[in-house]
């Protein structure tokens, strides 16, 4: 019965697209154990024509859950360049994306000589964190100085009231500019800590490693800990994400390369600390060896069978981008699945997207960085429920 369940949604699927629904309007997606069902597309933000660059890019993307009445509402940050100005702006929602608004700028206020410019990271606390109580919403993001010759710092911000008003509350690591920088955070809260995942250039003898900090109450940091260390030491591990799987497991995606192509890899750990750096983990690819690289996320949904649905992301493909490759068994295996925003070749567009799945309200939330106009990318948006198809097989 599944297998004829697939073969119609298939049949579905092709005569949307044969009869004049493009490829990246197709609503549903079919995967083994689930469908996954596109309700809406919308932009976030369109870069006005005034701003340098690449336009808009690295969304990062949250649902609130921990903010009572205001529950639901979705807030989107990302990197843009607007007249010389660097900042991070922050966008809600409150009708699940069919509207977006800008209720705030983020800019460095610790460092007069740096500016918020690159690699943004939204999060919400799950429970109180020292000072900061459960709801607070945390940014994080990489100053630099003016053309990140000298100095990159990680600065952290947070906002008691959704996202409206912002105060910069520490840092996590500093380092030199281009070449001797920190890059690309990520967070996680486990146990009580709050951990902070990025790519750093400041070691002497590696060209790039991924390590992490933790805190406790968000002003003071840990020491660094290595996470991937290659033995080549020309390596360039970057870009980490991290999401807590069904089986209690952490899976950490990341693009690992020396110049020639960097491909998304992949670790498992029991624990959010344990990583043996020295490993440099293994290739995403599938039986028919396509593979995905540069700038990856990835999300775990406990739907899609009994194991749920890990789901990663990469703006390259080895047979063509605008696929995204998923796992029914924890990352043992992987299939493609249709990107439900592509994006076209132009510079900028599909690089490091945000995916966030809401356990209260059962959808995933996908913001990709897609095609706008006179060679600038916008922040586009999806909403996807996903449904069981386990039923039939």
């Amino acid at each position: 019965m599944g297998r004829v369940f697939a073969l119609l949604l298939a049949i579905i699927n092709s005569m949307m697209s044969i009869f004049g629904l493009p490829y990246g309007e197709q609503n549903l997606i079919l995967t083994k154990n689930a469908v996954l069902d596109v309700e809406t597309r919308s932009d976030i933000f369109c870069p006005p024509s005034e701003v340098w660059e690449n336009g808009a890019q690295y969304p990062t993307i949250i649902s609130l859950s921990h903010n009572g009445e205001n529950n639901g509402t979705l807030l989107c940050s990302f990197e843009v360049f607007d007249k010389g100005e660097t900042n991070f702006k922050i966008m809600k929602s409150t009708d699940h994306g069919e509207k977006w608004e800008l209720i705030s700028t983020v800019k460095e206020t610790a460092d007069a000589s740096l500016s918020a410019a690159w690699e943004p990271c939204l999060f919400e606390l799950p429970q109180a964190l020292g000072d900061f109580p459960e709801g607070t919403i945390l940014l994080g993001g990489i100053s630099i100085d003016d053309g990140c010759k000298s100095k990159t710092r990680l600065s952290v911000y947070a906002s008691g009231d959704c996202g409206k008003t912002w105060s910069e509350i520490s840092a996590v690591d500093e380092a030199g500019g281009t070449g001797d920088g920190i890059w690309e955070p990520f967070f996680v809260f486990d146990g009580g800590y709050l951990y902070c995942f990025y790519s750093d250039d400041s070691d002497a003898v590696h060209s790039q490693t991924i390590v992490y900090k933790k805190t406790a109450d968000g002003i003071n940091w840990s020491e660094k800990t290595a996470v991937v260390e290659s033995d080549n030491t020309q390596d360039r591990p970057g870009m980490p994400v991290v999401t807590k799987m069904g089986n209690g497991k952490y899976f950490l995606c990341y693009e690992f390369g020396n110049g020639d192509g960097y491909p998304i890899y992949y670790k498992v750990s029991d624990s959010i600390e344990s990583w043996n750096a020295s490993d440099i983990g293994k290739e995403i690819s599938t039986k028919s060896q396509r593979s995905i690289g540069s700038s990856p996320c990835c999300v775990w949904i406990p739907k899609g069978g009994k194991n749920g649905m890990l789901i990663v992301s990469g703006k390259y493909g080895n047979k063509g981008h605008n696929e995204l490759l998923v796992s029914f068994d924890y990352g043992k295996s992987f299939r493609t699945m249709i990107n439900p925003l592509p994006y076209s070749d132009q510079k900028g567009c599909g690089y490091s997207p945000s995916m966030f799945y809401s356990q209260e309200e059962d959808m995933l939330f996908y913001a990709n960085t897609v095609e706008y106009k006179d060679g600038l990318s916008k922040i586009a948006f999806a909403r996807i429920s996903v449904s069981e198809i386990g039923l039939f097989c």
